[in-house]
C-alpha cells in the first residue's frame, strides 16, 4: 500500500460526461481527510492515458469508486477499468471496490458479477443521504487493508485513526442534517403564507361527520349520540398533506378540529425577537386543535403545521360551546384532553433543567415514547415513536440546539440505543433498548467518556 498519506485513496473511474458529479463527490471526500485520483488532476501533459491510470492510478489506491450510468457503460476506458481481469487484480490486492449506479435501468445493463455486488443508487436527489455511506465504505476499507498489511507495533496509529474517522463521519452527518434542516426551514417560511383570518390552506373535505364518527371520540365519553345531531350539518372530516399548514380560523370563523390520525407541530412567534418562533408541542390521534381559539387570539402568531399526512374532524367552536352547555361532559373530556397537553408542557419544563445535553436528549425521547406510545413501554423489546420527527421540533422539545441533538442522536445509535431513517420531511425513530435509554437518560455515560454537555 502506498505509505505517502497516512489516509485513504480513492480511485473515482467515470464517463467524461459525469465529471460535474464527480467533482462535486471528490469536494466532498477531500473534506472527509480522502484523498482521490481524477485523471483530470493526476494525469500530466504528455504522459499515457493508460499508463497513468493503471500504473500510477489503481495500484496506489485503496477503494475504486466506479460510478455508472448510461454514458458510463458507453465508455471504453470504464470498461476497461472495469474488466474481469482488472477486478480480479483488485480483490488480490484488498483493493474495494465501490459500484454505484445513477438509476435502476443502468444496474440491470450489467455484467452479471457486478450485478451480484448489490450496486447502490446514487444521483443528484438522494446525494446527501448516500454521502456518508460511501465514505464509510472508503474508510473502512483503508482501515481493513491497513490492519492486514501493519505490523503489530503500529495498532495504537490504527486506533487513532479510527477515532479519527468516527469524528470525521460524525461531522459530516451534522454537517448534513443541518443543511437539510435549513433547506427545509427556507421551503416552510417562502410557503407560509401571511396569517390571518382568512389564509387559505390546503386542507381537503371529502365527507360529512356522522353520528358514529363523533359518538367514538374521546372528546363526546359519556355523552348520548343524539344530543350530537346538532354539530352535523356543518361537521366535516378533512385531511391535511404534510409539510401543510392548518389555521383554526377561517373567514372569521372559528373552528376546533379532532386529530384522527397523523401529529402536527405548533409553533409561536417569540415574545421578545420577531424573527424566531418557540415551539410549543405536537398534537396528535384524540387530541385537540383549536380549544383555546377565541376572537382575541385570530391574529396571534401561532403557525400548526402538519408533520405527517392528517386527517382529522372539523368542528365549528360555537356548534360545540351550544353542545357543551347543554352538556357538561362535553366541558370535562375537554378538560381531561387538555391535560394530555399539560403533561407535555411539564416534560418540556423538566427536560429544561437537566444540564447535560446526553441526559435531556435521552430523557426526551422517553417522555416522548411514553406520551406517544402510552404509559410504560418497557415490555416491548423495541418499537417505532408514532410519527415523523423533525430535528428542529424535537431539538426544541429537549431544550437544546440541532447540532448537539445530531450528535446526542448519533452516540446513541452507536451504542445501540436507537436506530433512525431519515426521509423527506424528518425521520422514523426506533427504540431499540428501552432500559439502557433509561440508564442514559440518568447516567449519561459512554464506557468512560461522559456525553457531551453543550446545550
Amino acid at each position: 500500500m502506498n505509505s505517502r498519506i497516512n489516509k485513504p485513496r480513492v480511485f473515482l473511474s467515470h464517463a467524461s460526461k459525469d465529471k460535474p458529479f464527480i467533482e462535486r463527490i471528490a469536494r466532498d471526500l477531500r473534506r472527509c481527510h480522502i484523498e482521490y485520483w481524477l485523471d483530470k488532476e493526476q494525469i500530466r501533459v504528455g504522459r499515457s492515458w493508460l499508463k497513468g491510470i493503471f500504473q500510477d492510478g489503481l495500484p496506489t489506491c485503496d477503494a475504486v469508486f466506479v460510478y455508472l450510468t448510461e454514458d458510463a457503460l458507453r465508455s471504453k476506458m470504464v470498461e476497461k477499468e472495469l474488466d474481469v481481469a482488472s477486478v480480479q487484480q483488485l480483490e488480490q490486492r484488498g483493493v474495494a471496490l465501490l459500484p454505484y449506479v445513477s438509476n435502476p435501468d443502468v444496474r440491470r445493463q450489467l455484467r452479471s458479477d457486478l450485478q451480484a455486488l448489490q450496486c447502490k443508487e446514487w444521483n443528484a436527489e438522494n446525494y446527501d443521504e448516500m454521502l456518508p455511506e460511501v465514505v464509510a465504505e472508503i474508510w473502512h476499507s483503508y482501515l481493513e487493508r491497513t490492519v492486514n498489511e501493519k505490523p503489530p507495533e503500529d495498532l495504537d496509529e490504527l486506533k487513532l485513526e479510527g477515532n479519527k474517522l468516527r469524528e470525521v463521519l460524525d461531522e459530516l452527518k451534522l454537517e448534513n442534517s443541518k443543511l437539510l434542516e435549513e433547506v427545509e426551514s427556507l421551503k416552510a417560511k417562502n410557503n407560509r403564507p401571511r396569517r390571518t383570518s382568512n389564509s387559505t390552506s390546503k386542507l381537503v373535505h371529502f365527507r360529512y361527520a356522522t353520528i358514529d364518527d363523533l359518538a367514538n371520540r374521546e372528546l363526546f365519553r359519556n355523552v348520548d349520540p343524539t344530543e350530537l345531531s346538532r354539530l352535523l350539518p356543518s361537521t366535516r372530516l378533512c385531511r391535511l398533506p404534510v409539510n401543510q399548514p392548518l389555521w383554526p380560523t377561517r373567514n372569521d370563523v372559528d373552528y376546533i378540529y379532532v386529530v384522527l390520525s397523523g401529529y402536527v407541530a405548533i409553533w409561536t412567534q417569540a415574545q421578545f425577537d420577531q424573527q424566531k418562533q418557540a415551539f410549543l408541542g405536537w398534537r396528535g390521534p384524540e387530541q385537540l386543535i383549536g380549544e383555546i381559539t377565541s376572537k382575541r387570539r385570530r391574529n396571534s402568531s401561532i403557525f400548526i403545521d402538519a408533520r405527517d399526512t392528517c386527517e382529522f374532524i372539523e368542528m365549528r367552536s360555537d356548534l360545540l360551546e351550544l353542545v357543551a352547555d347543554s352538556k357538561p361532559e362535553v366541558h370535562k373530556n375537554i378538560a381531561n384532553l387538555s391535560m394530555i397537553n399539560t403533561e407535555s408542557e411539564r416534560h418540556r419544563s423538566e427536560l429544561a433543567q437537566i444540564p447535560h445535553s446526553g441526559h435531556r436528549v435521552a430523557q426526551a425521547l422517553i417522555f416522548l415514547a411514553e406520551e406517544r406510545c402510552g404509559g410504560d413501554p418497557v415490555k416491548q423489546a423495541r418499537f417505532t415513536i408514532p410519527g415523523t420527527l423533525r430535528q428542529s421540533d424535537l431539538a426544541a422539545y429537549a431544550a437544546c440546539r440541532r447540532e448537539t441533538l445530531n450528535r446526542q442522536l448519533v452516540e446513541l445509535r452507536i451504542r445501540g440505543v436507537i436506530s433512525y431513517t431519515r426521509r423527506s420531511g424528518g425521520m422514523d425513530l426506533t427504540i431499540l433498548n428501552w432500559g439502557e435509554l433509561r440508564k442514559v437518560s440518568k447516567a449519561g455515560v459512554d464506557g468512560k467518556r461522559r456525553f457531551r454537555t453543550e446545550s
